[in-house]
C-alpha cells in the first residue's frame, strides 16, 4: 500500500510504519568507501537533505561504533529551534 506525503513523496508500509520511500544512507558520512567527509561537510549534507524535506535516514550502530548517530544527533539539536 502506497500514500501520498506531500508532493512527490510516497510512503510505504513497513510492518507497522509508514516511511518514505525515499531516504538517505549515512553510512559513508562516518566510515566506510573511503575517506569519510569531514563532520562539517557531513552535518551540512543532513542540514540540505533536512531542509529539502527528507525524513528517512538510515544508520546503524555499526557505522563508525556510533560516531553515525553522534552526528544525526549534533544535526538535529543543532536544526531545532
Amino acid at each position: 500500500m502506497s500514500t501520498t506525503a506531500g508532493p512527490d513523496r510516497t510512503l510505504r508500509r513497513i510492518g507497522p510504519f509508514e516511511v518514505p520511500a525515499i531516504g538517505l544512507g549515512c553510512m559513508n558520512l562516518s566510515h566506510a568507501y573511503g575517506v569519510p567527509p569531514t563532520p562539517e561537510a557531513a552535518e551540512q549534507l543532513l542540514r540540505t537533505a533536512l531542509d529539502e524535506g527528507l525524513t528517512l535516514l538510515a544508520s546503524a550502530a555499526l557505522c563508525g561504533f556510533g560516531a553515525n548517530e553522534e552526528l544525526l544527533r549534533r544535526t538535529r539539536l543543532a536544526a531545532t529551534p
